[in-house]
C-alpha cells in the first residue's frame, strides 16, 4: 500500500494455491485505504495490477457544536458535520438531552436530517445539556457534548436605579434624574 510492502504486516493474511493468491487485512481501518499495487509473479513473468481500497467506517464526531436563542422552553442546538464521515454518506443525527441535576440521558430524536435542531419543552430553570452522534450505513459515531445551559430568558430582571437626584427645583416643579 502506498509503496509499503503489506506482506510482513501481522495483520495481513496472504493465502496462495496453484490457481489464486487471497490478500485479506485483518482489522483493517481507514487509514488502509489507499492505492494498492499487487503483483503476481511465476516461470513465465509477473504481472502488476493496482486496485484503490476504501475501508468504510462510522463517522467520527460531529463538530462546532453549538446551543443559540435559548428561552424559557426551547433553544437550537446547531453543528458542522463530521470532518471524516466513514466513506459513507451521513444518514441522520441522534439529538440527545440531559437535565444536569438528574444526570439522565434522553434521546430527543434520532431522525435529524439537517445539522441543527429546535428543541422544545424545556423547563424554565433547568440546566440542561445536549449531545449529537452523526450515523451512517456503518453505524454511529462518538457524541460531543455540549456546555450546559438553563432554559431562561434572554432577559435578566433589571436591578434597582441608582439613588434618585434633584437637579432643579422651583415652586411648582422639580426635575429629578437618576441612572437605571
Amino acid at each position: 500500500k502506498d509503496a509499503a510492502d503489506m506482506s510482513r504486516s501481522p495483520r495481513a493474511k496472504i493465502e496462495t494455491t496453484s490457481e489464486s493468491s487471497k490478500f485479506a487485512l485483518i482489522k483493517s481501518k481507514r487509514e488502509d485505504s489507499g492505492k494498492y499495487v499487487i503483483t503476481a509473479t511465476n516461470e513465465a513473468g509477473s504481472f502488476t495490477a493496482y486496485a484503490i481500497v476504501n475501508v468504510l467506517d462510522k463517522p467520527g464526531p460531529v463538530r462546532d457544536l453549538k446551543v443559540a436563542n435559548v428561552s424559557i422552553d426551547r433553544c437550537t442546538v446547531k453543528w458542522e458535520p463530521p470532518e471524516d464521515d466513514g466513506s459513507c454518506e451521513i444518514q441522520n443525527y441522534i439529538i440527545e438531552k440531559c437535565e444536569s441535576k438528574r444526570m439522565i440521558w434522553s434521546t430527543y430524536s434520532s431522525s435529524i436530517l439537517t445539522n441543527y435542531v429546535h428543541v422544545t419543552h424545556l423547563i424554565e430553570g433547568n440546566e440542561y445539556i445536549f449531545r449529537v452522534r452523526a450515523e451512517n450505513k456503518m453505524g454511529t459515531g462518538p457524541p460531543t457534548e455540549t456546555k450546559p445551559i438553563i432554559a431562561k430568558t434572554q432577559f435578566g430582571r433589571p436591578g434597582p436605579p441608582d439613588p434618585p437626584e434633584i437637579t432643579k427645583f422651583g415652586k411648582e416643579e422639580m426635575t429629578v434624574v437618576w441612572n437605571p
